[in-house]
């Protein structure tokens, strides 16, 4: 009987610590499985991954694409690439602008001198006898209305052009600007001086037609034009000397330039008397009037303007 109640104590107690056991064993699951290792778990992956700082200029870059940490802006920022200079530009300075267009400039007239000496030396030689002697001249000038006026002209072009560049190396010399180029210079001057004697042919013609001196008014503008072919020939070699020539010389060139000019001025003007010769005499008032207006006035004003820019 006693055994019996051990035993059924024992039963009872048994299953109890069974249930208590089961119990113990569930309890303690959660534990266990905290402590093993759990692929889903994020919290041990972060803690063992280290945060790039994000200003760094050093921190790594993650390879994950799951990564929710921002790269730095340093670390995927591009390499800057090396900037090379171009090729600079080639600057011209004024002295070899100036070189190079007096270099332009003097070719031009030597070769247009040259071509008009090979295709037209009768006329230079016609012009050579014309300019020296009043009877020569006047052959000369019946002979120039049996073959025409154009070759004259031609020879008359290559005054327009020298004469334009004396008078653009007489500014230059003087610090007096012409225009923003020196090519563009020249050309002013030259079309400064060809209307200047434009207008005198003009006026001329103009006389002629309104007075009976017609025959007389062909003559002088004739004049006119041989001596101005024999200036060009005495400016070719002056603008050279003025170009290439030392520093010193180009004052005393330029007023002897202007001596010889004058002197050739003056003579074209005596050799005018003779053309005019029957007029002169019984009209002295007329040919003085024409003189002081048309010759010495535009001459006188030239002089003063440009007097006025040195």
């Amino acid at each position: 009987m006693r055994s019996n109640c051990i035993k059924t104590i024992l039963l009872k107690h048994a299953r109890n610590l069974f249930i208590a056991f089961i119990s113990l064993f569930f309890a303690a699951q959660p534990v266990l499985a905290q402590q093993e290792n759990n692929p889903f778990e994020l919290t041990p992956r972060l803690d063992a991954v280290p945060v790039p700082v994000r200003d760094s200029a050093i921190a790594a870059v993650s390879s994950n694409p799951f990564d929710l940490v921002a790269p730095s802006t340093a670390a995927t920022a591009p390499p800057t690439e090396q900037i090379r200079p171009g090729k600079p530009k080639k600057v011209i300075s004024e002295a070899s602008a100036y070189r190079r267009f007096l270099f332009i400039s003097l070719m031009l007239t030597l070769v247009l001198l040259t071509l008009l000496m090979t295709f037209l030396r009768p006329f230079f030689q016609k012009v050579y006898s014309a300019f020296r002697s009043d009877n020569l001249f006047n052959q000369v000038y019946r002979e120039r209305e049996a073959v025409g006026l154009l070759p004259f002209v031609l020879l008359y072009v290559l005054f327009f052009l020298n004469a334009g560049l004396f008078v653009y190396l007489l500014l230059h010399h003087y610090k007096i600007a012409v225009a923003g180029s020196h090519l563009l210079g020249w050309l002013y001057c030259t079309a400064a001086v060809t209307g200047v004697l434009f207008f005198k042919h003009l006026t001329l013609n103009i006389i002629g037609a309104v007075f009976p001196v017609q025959k007389e008014v062909g003559k002088y503008n004739f004049l006119i034009i041989v001596f101005g072919i024999v200036a060009a020939l005495v400016l070719m070699p002056i603008n050279i000397l003025l170009a290439y020539g030392p520093e010193g010389i180009a004052s005393y060139l330029i007023y002897l330039t202007g001596g010889t000019l004058a002197l050739l001025y003056v003579f074209r003007h005596l050799r005018g008397l003779i053309v005019a010769n029957r007029f002169v005499a019984f009209h002295r008032f007329h040919f003085l009037l024409y003189i002081c207006t048309v010759e010495i006035a535009p001459v006188l004003f030239l002089v003063k303007l440009l007097a006025n820019q040195i």
